[in-house]
């Protein structure tokens, strides 16, 4: 038997398509084998070995490709993170289908790709498809999906293979060379590195002592590479000829405290890079050989921040990320009109984007359902794939399509207490470490009475929160989502509650869970997408960030009598509701430094607290003081921040040293005594690069 209905959905396993709403969505052999073996044991849990044995037998993939694998058939089933209707997890057993089955009638045979356009590179690389597609025209998002090929870990070869990070790579036009940024193992970065593709022959490029070098983009003949270098204070756009070996600076200026990504002209003549103007923001340019610069002439709106840019292979495109950091979105420039439409559904975090070297799609990384993972877009669209690599960052074609090149990350962070007394001689390092683990620990919030702390931990495979006692050491996972990537945690002042924001694709939803046992209570509305959230000093509401009008305002939710309010304000990014004047504290994703929101009338002023755009989260506001990590430019040495009052003057409580196992200047929650300091450290950063050769024949 291949057909079944499962609660009034057709799964149709002979053709691995799913059947709702009168829609038909493909799902991958894969995901099809797992949900055949869940119906056949539909009476009992599965196992997550059994599973293994049975769809993958005599190999050894990791937990990823199962999860995915499970994400995908609850999207096409319909399953949600609060509803769960069709397939359950288990905890600590696997996953069983809760729907009634039943044997479902013969259908009519159909072509899987009769509706669907094949794309130029539909799912290169992909180990499972995740079935998402945008229709951006009308404003919702539908089902759709593509033809996939699965790919075999053989199919990706490593080409770096000594210690440290590898971050960047960029492929020659050719394919025939690399280039990319090493990082050492205490966080200095070297000279970049030049070396034929699977080959351990390196050539350094010219370097200068304290200047990080990165950003490389070569010129379309390959005679050239660009990059950045930047210094304390500055940041520089330079050119290395291949042929003669000589560097020469071709213009200052590009934004000092942001890495942005360059691009090459196709004619070869100029560069297509971000410049920072501080009335208008950060915005395209192009950058003459001859050093001379002119904005480009598209749709741009002042504080936009326009900080990476990907020209199409027939130069008639230009693909951008737009945003502040961690959160942007992708957006399609036509080149010869200036015309902008964008083509992702909210902000993601973006790590890295590149066309496809038809130019029909783009390819690109975000951890939005947990950990870094490379996506497929269509450029025309919008319908996402999954391509199912995890842990892999800045994906880069070479020009004529031969290679295809991308970081794998393999390191790992904890967590980190810090002595805030300014007359101890302490380091980061000699701070304790919280919750040993041999997972990745990050992203602390100390509770309000300074005993417990929420972080994110992905112990359990994917990642969630965790709960840990500073006094005991022990932890406990509180937040089961099957897939998502959470963000914005904040505690209730009673420290018996937490709220926090869950991103998939898209969407961004808005949860409040008591930390006793309890199911979180989805607090935003299905039209609406959340950026960060707090709670009111009296815990009696929520304050967040929405984008229900149409625009990133402020929103009041009451919870006891479930009533929402409109409070104003303008592009609110994250939120925070301490100060003993009962206003808020927030930053803004079209604007640096703080501000604070009057809740009376929702006028915004700003403060006297300065804070970069990379940093924009690294604070914590306090009922008499406020907290922040002030980092001044790329490459310089994070400075912790104390400020009595929003227009006093800051004193610097501890300056701190770049490098792993030190400090990372993401995240910081300082307990109420203000003795103590929770950070992220970087214990250790290891990443390999790897290489799909010949991309284009894995075409189905």
């Amino acid at each position: 038997m291949h057909r079944f209905r499962l609660n009034g959905v057709t799964a149709d396993l002979s053709e691995n398509r799913i059947e709702r709403n009168g829609r038909s969505v493909r799902i991958t052999p894969k995901a099809g084998a797992v949900l055949r073996v869940l119906i056949e044991q539909q009476h009992r849990a599965v196992t997550r070995e059994e599973l293994f044995e049975t769809v993958w037998p005599g190999l050894y993939p990791t937990d990823d490709v199962l999860t995915q694998a499970i994400g995908e058939l609850r999207r096409a089933l319909g399953d949600t993170a609060q509803d769960r209707d069709f397939i359950r997890t288990v905890p600590k057993v696997g996953y069983r289908v809760v729907a009634a089955v039943s044997e479902a009638p013969p259908g009519h045979t159909r072509n899987p790709f009769r509706d669907t356009r094949v794309m130029g590179l539909v799912a290169v690389l992909a180990l499972v498809t995740l079935p998402i597609g945008i229709l951006l025209l009308v404003g919702h998002f539908s089902l759709e999906s593509r033809p996939y090929h699965q790919v075999l870990e053989a199919e990706m070869q490593p080409v770096t293979f000594e210690p440290g990070r590898k971050t960047r790579p960029t492929p020659s036009p050719d394919g025939e060379y690399m280039v990319y940024t090493p990082v050492g193992a205490r966080g200095e970065h070297g000279p970049q590195i030049v070396r034929p593709v699977g080959s351990n022959d390196r050539s350094p490029l010219p370097h200068e002592p304290g200047a990080l070098d990165t950003a490389a983009a070569w010129s379309p003949d390959g005679d050239y590479i660009a990059f950045q270098r930047h210094f304390p204070g500055n940041c520089e756009v330079h050119l290395h000829n291949r042929e003669n070996g000589i560097t020469r600076k071709l213009a200052d200026g590009c934004p000092g405290s942001l890495v942005t990504l360059m691009d090459w002209f196709p004619d070869g003549q100029s560069l297509l890079v971000s410049h920072y103007d501080a009335e208008a923001g950060i915005r395209l340019h192009r950058l003459g050989l001859d050093g001379s610069r002119k904005p480009l002439d598209y749709d741009f709106t002042a504080g936009d921040i326009d900080a990476e840019a990907r020209i199409s292979p027939d130069g008639g495109r230009i693909a951008i990320r737009r945003g502040n950091w961690p959160d942007n979105s992708l957006h399609i420039i036509d080149a010869e009109k200036g015309n902008t439409r964008t083509l992702t559904p909210h902000e993601l975090p973006l790590k890295g984007f590149d066309w496809t070297p038809d130019g029909s799609g783009i390819v690109f990384s975000s951890p939005h359902e947990g950990r870094p993972t490379l996506w497929l877009m269509d450029a025309e669209d919008g319908a996402v794939t999954g391509l199912g690599i995890s842990g892999a960052l800045w994906p880069r074609f070479s020009a004529d399509g031969s290679v295809l090149l991308f970081e794998r990350w393999e390191g790992r962070t904890g967590l980190a207490a810090v002595d805030l007394d300014p007359g101890e001689e302490a380091h980061p390092e000699d701070g304790e470490q919280l919750f040993a683990s041999r997972f990745n620990e990050h992203t602390p919030r100390v509770s309000p009475d300074g005993r417990k702390l929420a972080f994110r931990s992905d112990r359990t495979g994917e990642e969630q929160i965790w709960l840990g006692n500073l006094r005991t050491g022990q932890s406990r996972q509180l937040t089961k989502h099957d897939t998502g990537l959470i963000s914005s945690l904040a505690w209730h002042p009673s420290g018996e509650q937490i709220a926090y924001v869950l991103t998939d694709y898209d969407k961004r939803t808005l949860f409040h869970q008591p930390i006793s046992d309890g199911e979180p209570r989805r607090i935003s509305e299905r039209n609406e997408n959340i950026r960060d959230a707090a709670f009111s000093p009296e815990g009696d509401s929520l304050y967040f960030s929405s984008d229900r009008t149409g625009t990133w305002q402020l929103h009041q939710y009451k919870l006891q009598e479930g009533q929402r309010s409109l409070l104003g304000g303008k592009d609110i990014d994250r939120v925070q509701a301490s100060r003993d004047d009962g206003n808020l504290v927030v930053t803004r994703r079209d604007r640096e430094g703080l501000w604070t929101l009057e809740l009376e009338n929702g006028n915004m002023e700003p403060t006297s607290i300065s804070l970069t755009t990379a940093k924009s989260h690294a604070w914590d506001a306090h009922p008499d003081a406020i907290w922040y990590i002030q980092v001044k430019d790329e490459g310089d040495n994070p400075r912790l921040m104390r400020q009595p009052g929003l227009q006093a003057t800051a004193t610097q409580v501890r300056e701190y040293q770049v490098g792993h196992g030190q400090f990372n200047a993401t995240t910081i929650s300082v307990d109420r005594d203000g003795n103590h300091a929770y950070i992220t450290e970087t214990l250790s950063e290891e990443s390999i690069v790897y290489m799909i050769a010949d991309p284009t024949t894995l075409l189905p």
